[in-house]
């Protein structure tokens, strides 16, 4: 079973990468997306703390099996998502 602890380093890791792939792409990118790119970087902070919380209410009032079920849904649903902004700002450039 994974660890909270861990699920929130991942997550923290992959998003400050989303986040920084986004200030390269509106730093190489014209004017003209910086807002798209912005608002897609805001997306991406406010879906980190939606999983934080997620993360943290997981455990409760559950058993073991539920647990992991839960949080390999958590890490599906991060690696999904994630995955998607490097797609749309890799579109963006």
């Amino acid at each position: 079973m994974a660890k909270k602890r861990h699920l929130k380093k991942d997550l923290n890791h992959l998003v400050g990468h989303a986040i920084l792939e986004g200030a390269y792409t509106m730093a190489i990118s014209d004017k003209a997306k910086a807002a798209e790119i912005s608002k897609k970087m805001a997306e991406i902070s406010e879906f980190r703390n939606q999983m934080i919380t997620r993360i943290n209410m997981a455990t409760k009032k559950i058993g073991k099996k539920e647990v992991r079920h839960t949080f390999r849904a958590i890490h599906n649903d991060i690696i999904e998502n994630v995955t998607n902004t490097f797609k749309s700002f890799q579109s963006m450039q």
